[in-house]
């Protein structure tokens, strides 16, 4: 009987262990292919992340308690990063343009919302992933000339255990990643907003 409950005890310390964990995105679902890039802007622009960007990231609750953490701030920093370096011919990441304009990236916010309909044997989940965030434009004397809002939106759906949670939360931040970069320069580059 001891053997028993020792192997329950394991199994039990497998699943949580497997359930309780940070997830990374996958950088390869982000290919600069995917960017609607229309032209190479030619005006000269400097980029920079607000404090904290690369930080945020979004939680949700599994069975007992245990959370998943997506590491959103991260992918949407690097795919926002593939954005301008596709679209503006004359880019780079420094603290102060001298001339020229800069890109000023924040993000509001970073969430992940879960909806569970339980099943008979397993569970379905459906994950909304949401990505706010904006682009002040300022000019060479860092006085704002427009300010233009950048979302990112992504859903999926698995069924299964705590395991089926943690891919959706995956695909849907994914999705969403990807569709902040694609805001970005259907508004900002495509856009026509400094040429």
């Amino acid at each position: 009987m001891a053997g028993k409950n020792g192997a329950c005890l394991i199994a039990l310390a497998l699943v949580l262990g497997a359930c309780s964990a940070r997830i990374p995105l996958n950088e390869a679902s982000f290919p600069i292919q995917d960017l609607p890039v229309d032209h190479l802007v030619q005006t000269p622009v400097v980029y920079r992340f607000a404090p904290g960007f690369e930080k945020q990231n979004a939680q949700i609750a599994c069975s007992l308690g245990i959370n998943y953490t997506t590491d959103l701030g991260p992918s949407a920093e690097a795919r926002l990063q593939q954005a301008v370096r596709s679209s503006f011919a004359h880019a780079q990441q420094q603290s102060a343009a001298s001339h020229g304009y800069t890109l000023a990236f924040s993000l509001q916010m970073a969430d992940e919302q879960v909806t569970v309909k339980p099943g008979m044997w397993d569970n379905r989940y459906t994950v909304d992933t949401t990505l706010k965030g904006t682009v002040q434009v300022l000019d060479a004397q860092g006085q704002p000339v427009q300010v233009v809002p950048i979302t990112g939106l992504g859903s999926n759906t698995e069924a299964g255990s705590c395991g089926a949670l943690k891919r959706a939360m995956m695909q849907a931040s994914e999705k969403a990643v990807a569709q902040i970069g694609n805001d970005f320069v259907a508004k900002v580059a495509n856009g026509h907003v400094l040429n």
